[in-house]
């Protein structure tokens, strides 16, 4: 199985915004390499792991980027990354052919790394932890079992004791499509099949989705809400399960790939990145609203930091080699009343001028597709604050510019009847 049609990673890395941020901004790293994972085990710390030995740390909440690959071969390619801390993560790995696996672990922020596992044939797919310790790899199968894998001493050593699981057919892994919190563990298949284990891995049951191929799982809580997404070809991408056992389709937003889900932990806020674009619930993904477009690249995964003051910093990792940070603050547009209103307004934003965030109001008088979008002086569009059809109401919708200098901008917002700018000034 040659690693180029297995791994269909495409990935946008989602990088520095700061905390209180309600935009997400695209930065560069040092790689230009596809990066499949990202993981944030703090507001400030994040690594992310790609193709050809593409590994990356930061420390300061994305301001910088540095390699991080060490002593890894540069001929491996990394489908999933677990960081403990700022020191210490665990990253899979495997070869462009033969298709051999690999585990590696650092201590010293990626400086050196240690092999601590090593397989013939097939692919580890994904490792997650619940604590600095304990930690679980899932594999595709090999020789009719799949490659399951524990480990308590933070991914030092790893066994297979008890963790047997039966392949049904040619059915394989996928990247990031592992879940693991407390006792439960979820991972999906090319297959559309979700595999569960509630006790750490001793027995598992099954369900099938109607999607293509399962590449992302995520819960908020795992007695509650959980989405699992992946690639689209006919039908559904998007499966919604409410007691982490019986999965039915979701709403379907694009006829895109979905290539990550983060959230706010016991919330119904959610966030789900496909292909180009990453929406945002607060409804339990009953209703997606869209927050942020990539200018170029394609999304590959999308992480929240799992500690940290709040608002938590959201990090993505990209198919070109950028990140892409925003944080939990950015729920997309907040409605102020159902009522319907006598006519469309854009009300001029308060404060004003601002620094470094601003509020925008505006009213819909009938249902209607609304753009509303921020401009510099020279006219090039600076942020999509809102591209969707909204329903008739009085909306808001914050606007953050830290990533701006000071001077004058536009905001613009159109409609099917309606179409009016006006100015704002930063001033820091």
């Amino acid at each position: 199985k040659n690693i180029f049609m297995k791994k269909i990673g495409i990935v946008i890395l989602l990088f520095f915004a700061s905390l209180c941020s309600a935009q997400f901004v695209v930065q560069n790293t040092p790689s230009t390499e596809v990066f499949e994972s990202i993981s944030v085990p703090s507001n400030s710390v994040a690594w992310a792991c790609g193709y050809r030995g593409a590994l990356i740390r930061t420390t300061n909440g994305g301001m910088n980027w540095a390699m991080a690959s060490g002593n890894i071969p540069a001929a491996r390619y990394m489908f999933d990354i677990w960081a403990i801390d700022s020191l210490i993560a665990v990253v899979v790995a495997s070869n462009a052919s033969p298709d051999n696996a690999y585990i590696y672990k650092t201590t010293n922020g990626g400086v050196n790394w240690t092999q601590t596992f090593f397989q013939t044939g097939g692919f580890i797919n994904a490792v997650s932890f619940i604590n600095s310790t304990t930690g679980f790899a899932m594999g595709d199968p090999v020789g009719g079992r799949w490659s399951l894998f524990r480990t308590t001493d933070a991914g030092s050593t790893w066994d297979s004791t008890g963790l047997r699981l039966i392949a049904v057919g040619a059915e394989t892994g996928f990247d990031n499509s592992l879940f693991y919190e407390g006792t439960n563990i979820w991972f999906g298949t090319h297959s559309g099949k979700i595999y569960r284990s509630t006790n750490a891995g001793s027995n598992w049951t099954s369900s099938q989705t109607t999607i293509a191929g399962v590449s992302q799982i995520y819960f908020n809580d795992v007695l509650g809400t959980g989405f699992a997404g992946g690639e689209y070809i006919f039908g559904s991408k998007l499966s919604k399960t409410n007691d982490g056992t019986v999965w039915v389709d979701g709403e379907d937003i694009e006829e895109t790939n979905i290539r990550g889900f983060c959230g706010i932990k016991n919330t119904s806020t959610f966030w789900m990145g496909h292909e180009k674009n990453i929406y945002a619930s607060t409804n339990n993904g009953n209703k997606w609203n869209l927050v942020f477009t990539l200018p170029t690249g394609f999304n590959t995964n999308l992480r929240s930091s799992r500690s940290g003051s709040y608002p938590r910093t959201i990090y993505g990792c990209t198919s070109n080699g950028k990140i892409v940070v925003g944080n939990t603050n950015t729920v997309g547009i907040k409605i102020l009343s159902s009522k319907i209103p006598d006519n469309f307004e854009l009300s001029q934003n308060y404060p004003n001028p601002f620094n470094p965030t601003t509020k925008i109001n505006f009213k819909v008088q009938e249902k209607s597709f609304v753009s509303l979008k921020v401009f510099d002086v020279n006219g090039k569009e600076i942020s999509k604050l809102v591209n969707e059809i909204i329903n008739a109401g009085s909306y808001s919708v914050e606007f953050n510019s830290f990533s701006l200098s000071s001077g004058t901008y536009y905001y613009r917002m159109v409609s099917d009847r309606f179409v009016e700018t006006k100015k704002m000034i930063l001033i820091k």
